[in-house]
């Protein structure tokens, strides 16, 4: 009987021994699990503090992505354990770290009136008892003194009467003649070339909402409802059209193209959101820019403008792109100004150097080599030579920083982020060695995409799929003038009197912005 209940009370304790075991189990996997979150949590917590600095930079800071060594030495560390690995074992680079700025010598006084403005003198002379002098003789004439002041003359309207003589012969009393009347621009509308080139300018150019300059003709007693320059302006993108094409088709013929796109809102397109995708050649020298609306930002609207071009694509890192650099023909260039921003936007939230801060100073070394050919005017051969003899070494030394951290950051954290942002894309980023007409970033197209952000402010959306695609055409023609150095007021007014000369859109290749004798575009 003892040896049976001595037998049940070792059962007992075994069993409650396993309970305590498998008790233990699961409070050290719940305690795991609790490390994770609360792991999880507090890199979280550091992205929220992270964007809400951001936004109030964004708010009340500087814009600037640039850093001083003042503003570097007071910046600190965002995740510990990431900044300060490899801290002490890190490499230096085999180069002058100092920037140096040549001093701006600035020339005093105000610039000179150009010489070709229309001047109109106003004389001053000394009333004729005022040219006798005091001793009795008379004061001669022995120069003059000039100065002047620029004004400003209000727009004005004006009606052009078109007046065509009629002709009858009063012998038979059949035949009547009256002149040609010339094409107008658009044939049912009663505005010249010079009121669409003016509204379409103000609007895609100053920035001026239609209902503004309906205002503004108001003001001048001149009735123009906004739906009329609505329908101008719809029925001017539609008639330069032909154009547009000629832009798209140089610019799949050239071997070098820069994207980029960003958001429009279309009333008529409220289920989704639609995009304005521009794309340019990627040399400066007859440069042509074609902005494409499109409903959406799926990649096949990449492909499908890109479908026939060979060669250097240059755009950010979007995984639209991705089905267009995935083609053999086609070689991506990323951009060396979205990795370094994302190393930036850490440096203003920080307090102590570290890992971002050195990335942001080592990618600034290479910008100090662009800077380095711009000024010594290189031609492309030189640029390559250049870069591949500075600018590998400095490649070297933050492919070897990103690898030493990558794996020790936390993927999920802001540097995490723009560590394997950097590490994802390196090819890309490199790319940009294999050809010396190539640039270090995308900020060419980033600044084409910026004329269109910042109208967008002002008129805010489009009301129909139409008035966005006549948008994007004319915002084509402005953007090609402006980078071609052509006043875009002057060349619309001549390209929409004379656009329905040419029969077939092919002889227009004359008229584009770059190849257009500047000559015409004077009167």
């Amino acid at each position: 009987m003892q040896v049976e209940e001595a037998l049940n009370i070792t059962k007992d304790s075994n069993a409650e021994s396993s309970n305590w075991k498998e008790k233990e189990v699961e409070l050290l996997e719940e305690n795991k699990k609790s490390n994770i979150k609360i792991e999880s949590q507090a890199i979280e917590l550091e992205k929220l503090k992270h964007y809400v600095k951001l936004l109030k930079d964004a708010i009340y800071g500087k814009k600037s992505e640039k850093l001083d060594s003042e503003a570097i030495r007071q910046l600190g560390l965002l995740f510990n354990e990431a900044e300060g690995h490899g801290e002490d074992e890190q490499e230096e680079l085999p180069i002058e770290e100092t920037t140096s700025i040549k001093e701006h010598k600035r020339k005093k006084g105000r610039k000179k009136l150009p010489k070709d403005l229309p001047r109109k003198q106003i004389i001053y002379d000394l009333e004729e008892e005022e040219k006798k002098c005091s001793c009795g003789c008379q004061l001669s004439k022995i120069g003059e003194e000039k100065s002047e002041q620029l004004d400003f003359i209000p727009a004005k309207l004006q009606v052009i009467e078109h007046v065509r003589y009629k002709y009858a012969c009063k012998g038979c009393e059949d035949t009547v003649k009256c002149a040609k009347l010339p094409n107008k621009p658009l044939p049912k509308a009663n505005a010249t070339a010079g009121l669409l080139a003016h509204i379409m300018v103000s609007k895609y150019t100053d920035h001026l909402p239609l209902y503004r300059q309906a205002d503004i003709f108001k003001r001048h007693g001149i009735d123009l409802p906004r739906s009329t320059l609505c329908n101008w302006i719809n029925a001017s993108g539609k008639l330069i059209k032909p154009i547009i094409g000629l832009l798209i088709k140089d610019i799949i013929a050239s071997d070098y193209v820069a994207s980029d796109e960003t958001t429009v809102r279309v009333l008529d397109n409220e289920g989704s959101t639609s995009y304005m995708w521009v794309h340019l050649s990627g040399e400066r020298n007859k440069r042509a820019i074609v902005y494409d609306y499109q409903d959406n930002r799926r990649g096949e609207n990449a492909e499908t403008f890109l479908q026939d071009f060979k060669g250097y694509h240059q755009a950010d890192a979007y995984s639209g792109y991705n089905v267009v650099h995935n083609r053999k023909e086609i070689t991506w260039i990323a951009c060396w100004a979205h990795a370094r921003r994302k190393y930036i936007e850490i440096t203003k939230t920080i307090k102590e150097p570290g890992i971002a801060h050195k990335m942001v100073k080592y990618i600034g070394l290479l910008y100090k080599i662009e800077r380095e050919a711009l000024d010594k005017k290189l031609d492309p051969g030189g640029i390559k030579k250049l870069r591949e003899e500075k600018a590998i070494p400095i490649l070297g030394v933050i492919k070897k920083l990103v690898d030493e951290v990558k794996d020790a950051t936390p993927p999920q954290s802001i540097l995490g982020k723009a560590i394997r942002y950097t590490s994802n894309n390196w090819q890309g980023l490199n790319n940009y060695l294999l050809d010396g007409r190539l640039r270090i970033d995308n900020n060419d197209s980033e600044r084409s995409i910026k004329p269109f952000a910042v109208g967008r402010k002002n008129w805010m959306f489009c009301a129909t799929t139409k008035g966005a695609e006549a948008s994007a055409n004319i915002y084509s023609i402005i953007e090609t003038c402006k980078t071609n150095n052509i006043n875009p007021y002057n060349y619309l007014k001549y390209l929409l009197n004379h656009i329905h000369d040419y029969s077939d859109p092919e002889e227009l290749v004359n008229l584009l912005p770059y190849n257009i004798d500047k000559k015409l575009l004077s009167d």
